[in-house]
């Protein structure tokens, strides 16, 4: 599932890398919730469902009846049409490895007391700008951080 308000610059290059992912088409399908959006979001996500019919690509509208109302409203709207039984969350943002979900689920499944697993992730334009190398820097020093508190 892919929470998504207003994200019309990156949200095309984030759905084509789940649509690339190293796993079974059949056995994933990806929902995102372009969450009341007022940009061109929904004309990307409808033509990229254009371009990949024959995909589990679901794109879930909301407006600002039942929209707009935060990341965990939108999530939950998205798991109202998810059908599997492991949810994968990625930001709209996000470019997730080619071998991610794959590496996700087998490390899920591989014990029955897991209840999630977190992959670690990259700013994706950590090169642009010095104020990107820094984002990136302090990112990772938070994902270690945590992951250490987790341990």
């Amino acid at each position: 599932m892919v929470p998504a308000h207003n994200e019309g610059i990156v949200i095309v290059k984030t759905v084509q890398a789940l649509l690339a992912l190293d796993y079974p088409a059949d056995r994933y399908e990806i929902i995102v919730i372009n969450d009341n959006s007022s940009d061109n979001s929904a004309d990307l996500l409808k033509a990229l469902q254009q371009l990949h019919p024959d995909r589990n690509l679901t794109v879930v509208n909301t407006d600002k009846t039942n929209g707009g109302k935060g990341k965990s409203n939108a999530l939950n709207i998205g798991l109202q049409h998810a059908r599997g039984s492991v949810i994968s969350i990625y930001d709209a943002d996000n470019t997730p490895e080619h071998d991610a979900l794959r590496y996700l689920v087998a490390e899920l499944l591989s014990y029955d007391h897991y209840g999630a697993v977190i992959g670690k992730f990259r700013t994706r334009n950590k090169n642009a700008t010095v104020l990107t190398r820094f984002i990136n820097v302090e990112t990772l020093s938070f994902q270690w951080m945590a992951q250490a508190g987790r341990q």
